[in-house]
């Protein structure tokens, strides 16, 4: 699945079953948060009050941004069948919460509320915050629109393992009460399947490739973005003298951005 210097390398156009897709993303983000030692180096910053409110704080800066990229993507389908954005258009009103709510951002505001944070405003953007956001816009906008299309659905396969691990951070840290169920919500969450009658469209077309494509994107990304904000946390803890012992054995993954299509 990976190469020897751990650049992430993944192939999905033989597979010709949307939920083995699925599982073969998903497992590739599990050892991408095994290799980093995600889940230890992140309780240890969320382990006193100021490190909880620090985690909380920057990881607004890489979710808040996402239904922006599901309109950008859904604009570019717009003239097309009702078939390719169908996912999207549902995928938006699950963001808002569904048929019962709240919507998602306002879930996360619980949880800034919960660390002493009772406006977002105030709160400013990490550089690699950015850079992430702007890698995800530049695919979304830049990237031939069918694996644009798909890089929106595969990315909500991480949903599962990503915040699995983040829901037992929180618990770690002391979040508690209605301020887990932002967390609670993404780990259960099932978004994918929005996108399985597109993926599985893209099978039957001869698609694999794409699909393998959108899929490294999606996961070197990521990668990049754990790897930038536990260094980015780690060093700010280091500054306020609360980070401890940094932990080790962790791996360098390189995930190099994505440029923008011609």
């Amino acid at each position: 699945m990976f190469t020897t210097n751990h650049n992430i390398s993944i192939e999905l156009a033989n597979i010709s079953d949307v939920n083995e897709i699925a599982a073969e993303v998903n497992r590739c983000e599990i050892w991408i948060l095994n290799a980093l030692c995600v889940e230890d180096r992140l309780k240890q910053l969320a382990s006193s009050p100021a490190g909880l409110r620090r985690l909380i704080s920057t990881f607004y800066f890489v979710r808040y941004d996402f239904c922006r990229m599901n309109f950008i993507v859904g604009s570019r389908c717009a003239s097309e069948d009702e078939g390719l954005y169908q996912g999207i258009v549902t995928n938006l009103y699950e963001e808002m919460g569904g048929a019962r709510g709240p919507s998602h951002n306002e879930l996360y505001r619980q949880v800034l509320r919960f660390v002493g944070v009772n406006d977002e405003k105030t709160l400013k953007e990490p550089e690699f915050a950015r850079n992430f956001n702007r890698n995800w816009e530049q695919f979304c906008s830049g990237a031939p629109k069918d694996e644009a299309l798909l890089g929106i659905g595969i990315y909500e396969i991480l949903d599962n393992p990503d915040y699995r691990l983040l829901l037992r951070v929180a618990k770690h840290g002391g979040i508690s009460g209605s301020a887990l169920r932002f967390f609670a919500v993404h780990a259960g969450a099932q978004h994918f399947d929005l996108f399985g009658s597109l993926v599985q469209r893209f099978i039957g077309a001869g698609g694999g490739a794409t699909i393998t494509s959108a899929a490294l994107f999606v996961l070197k990304t990521q990668a990049r973005m754990w790897s930038d904000l536990l260094s980015f946390l780690e060093e700010r803890a280091k500054e306020s003298g609360d980070s401890g012992e940094e932990q080790s054995g962790h791996q360098e993954i390189a995930a190099p951005g994505y440029e923008q299509a011609s």
